[in-house]
């Protein structure tokens, strides 16, 4: 799954450790949108709102399906891009 800048409101999912589902929309801007219409620019802020407890918002938020990359590998792969187009 490649993530442009211009995707509108991507899935994100995660799970707790009692593999209960948690999803918000990620949007164009980079704001997240939890549940609860909360838009949070921090991801672990993001995820201490929905799932309830602290954690690696970057390493915890998946985009897509729950084998997708999470918000921190998406974010290493565009600036990868960015790097390789300078």
């Amino acid at each position: 799954y490649t993530l442009s800048l211009h995707d509108a409101l991507p899935i994100l999912r995660t799970r707790d450790a009692e593999d209960q589902v948690f999803e918000a929309m990620l949007e164009s801007n980079g704001m997240i949108v939890t549940g609860d219409g909360q838009k949070f620019d921090d991801a672990d802020a993001a995820y201490l709102n929905a799932v309830g407890r602290t954690g690696d918002g970057w390493a915890s938020w998946r985009i897509g399906i729950f084998d997708g990359p999470t918000l921190g590998e998406a974010i290493d792969e565009m600036n990868a891009d960015l790097e390789r187009d300078r």
